[in-house]
């Protein structure tokens, strides 16, 4: 089984149990929702799927610009 195959299933086994209004309570204003997240995640790896896919299928090979990454605790 690949590597995102198996994140899948261990996401969606971990919130399996919910119900609906658990997935979508909000716990303050500034935090997203368990679906909003899952929904992000879905969304982000269809983005990059469809760019993969795109740069096999035309030959292209463009490196990534890396941007710095700053974690917050503080949130």
């Amino acid at each position: 089984m690949n590597t995102n195959q198996a994140f899948r299933e261990d996401v969606l086994e971990a919130v399996s149990d919910l119900s609906y209004e658990e997935l979508n309570q909000k716990i303050s204003d500034d935090k997203w929702t368990i679906m909003q997240v899952l929904e992000h995640l879905y969304l982000m790896e269809e983005m990059i799927v469809a760019r993969v896919w795109h740069q096999l299928q035309n030959g292209e090979d463009k490196p990534a610009e890396k941007k710095q990454f700053l974690f917050n605790l503080e949130k």
